[in-house]
């Protein structure tokens, strides 16, 4: 991971949500085409988010490096 962020939003429902920006490095951009690697990331941003007391849904969003600049 390059860089990392996160923002609060309103998702297309209205509801508060949190939108989390990964930027894959430059060197590993193949990893950003693997989906499973991708949905654990996912599960595991989830779960820091709720265990940090935040409870708002994480839309989360993988880039490359080369996407991002």
């Amino acid at each position: 991971v390059e860089s990392a962020s996160a923002e609060t939003m309103v998702d297309h429902t209205g509801d508060a949500a949190v939108r989390v920006t990964i930027v894959v490095r430059a060197d590993r951009e193949d990893i950003a085409k693997d989906g499973a690697a991708l949905s654990e990331l996912s599960r595991k941003i989830h779960l820091a988010i709720d265990a940090a007391g935040v409870h708002l849904f994480p839309y989360t969003r993988f880039v490359g490096a080369s996407e991002a600049a």
